[in-house]
């Protein structure tokens, strides 16, 4: 998202995730099911993972979801 904060010249409020700045962020659990957790933990890399985590996933891998620094969602407390 760096590179999009940037090209948009915002990049002094979101972009990464320095202290200061915005950020909505997503955790993921991918062993949220069976079938998920067998196929993500043979993934050759990151790419791959990414991959496996949008074929197979759905809500219920969305471990926690933080809107403006406060968690505001997800499937399992405390992550």
């Amino acid at each position: 998202t760096g590179g999009a904060a940037r090209a948009l010249d915002i990049a002094d409020s979101v972009g990464n995730l320095r202290p200061g700045l915005d950020a909505d962020v997503v955790v993921l659990d991918p062993s949220a099911t069976p079938l998920l957790a067998w196929v993500a933990g043979r993934a050759a890399g990151p790419g791959h993972w990414l991959g496996v985590m949008q074929t197979l996933g759905d809500d219920r891998c969305v471990a926690a979801v933080y809107a403006a620094g406060r968690r505001v969602g997800g499937t399992v407390p405390g992550a």
